[in-house]
């Protein structure tokens, strides 16, 4: 069975002393689990390593590296490695782009589910639409 990791409180500030998480090894494969650490500001260290998330792959795993970085804002390290200015970047633009057409399409579900868009679209601009005559 998938965990899910929910946090219960609703505020929006939740674990304000908390910089480091360990979770690997636990059965993480989607990205919900992902937004919900986004809600704890002060995370700047996560160990994710060996959950279902990761692919089979090392393109799989280097698209999850991107997609839990873009996810992330304060994140300074992704598995005990640091995070530069343009990984980070390229993440996020990556990111944006991977999900554009979902964003045009938007509705209720595309805004829970990723909660760093719009604050990355104010950040690098608006990603560019995908050609839907193909």
């Amino acid at each position: 069975k998938e965990f899910l990791f929910k946090i219960l409180d609703e505020s929006n500030e939740v674990f304000p002393s908390l910089k480091y998480l360990y979770m690997s090894d636990n059965k993480i494969s989607t990205y919900s689990s992902i937004n919900e650490l986004s809600r704890i500001s002060s995370l700047i260290s996560l160990s994710i390593l060996r959950n279902p998330i990761y692919g089979l792959n090392q393109f799989e795993n280097e698209t999850a590296k991107q997609m839990i970085i873009a996810r992330l804002p304060n994140l300074t390290h992704l598995n005990r490695v640091l995070i530069n200015r343009n990984e980070r970047r390229g993440a996020e633009i990556d990111y944006l782009q991977r999900y554009a057409q979902d964003y045009f399409d938007q509705n209720l579900d595309f805004i829970n589910e990723h909660r760093q868009y719009q604050t990355l679209i104010n950040k690098h601009g608006e990603p560019i639409r995908p050609n839907t005559n193909q």
